[in-house]
């Protein structure tokens, strides 16, 4: 196949691509806005939960034993990034779900 084949095939792909984004009702339109959406927030927040829990574990202070100020609020405030990363992720498994079926 030379290259024009491929310019070709390159081209068709193109334009399915193009017709199926243009073929897209607002109800799915919608569906891939929560799923991109959830997706992105989702590893935004995990990510600044990596980096906070380095953070506390280079201090020393996140494995103490003899740490007493580890309530359950303080790990709940600790670990919130998780908690809305793990919920985000939900959302846009969710609307994948929803977009699929």
């Amino acid at each position: 196949m030379d290259k024009s084949g491929y310019d070709k095939i390159i081209l068709v792909e193109k334009s399915n691509i193009s017709k199926m984004i243009l073929s897209l009702s607002p109800q799915n339109i919608t569906y891939l806005a929560i799923v991109l959406f959830g997706m992105i927030i989702g590893t935004i927040l995990l990510i600044v939960w990596i980096i906070q829990k380095r953070r506390l574990a280079n201090s020393g202070d996140y494995y103490a034993k003899n740490n007493t100020e580890l309530d359950l609020w303080t790990y709940i405030k600790r670990n919130i990034a998780l908690y809305g990363a793990f919920f985000c992720y939900v959302i846009g498994i969710s609307g994948f779900f929803l977009l699929v079926l």
